[in-house]
């Protein structure tokens, strides 16, 4: 949802740092993904595997906010 404000708003910060504006399709997927992955490394004091995959799945909408999608959408993780 390219109204969202969360969007426009990380839109126009990439805008200013590269002075261009994004070319691939799901660039904002992948933010919201590498940003899920720092949330799950966090939770599972920055361990990868198993402990990083726990990590994932006590990710709840109050740790993060996703860019993609209308508003209020949240994102899941489950293995």
């Amino acid at each position: 949802d390219t109204s969202k404000q969360s969007y426009k708003d990380l839109l126009a910060e990439y805008q200013k740092k590269f002075n261009s504006t994004p070319v691939a399709a799901f660039w904002v997927s992948a933010y919201d993904a590498t940003n899920l992955m720092v949330k799950g490394l966090e939770k599972s004091g920055g361990k990868g595997g198993e402990a990083l995959m726990k990590g994932l799945e006590q990710i709840t909408a109050a740790d993060y906010q996703q860019v993609n999608g209308k508003e209020g959408a949240t994102g899941g993780y489950s293995s």
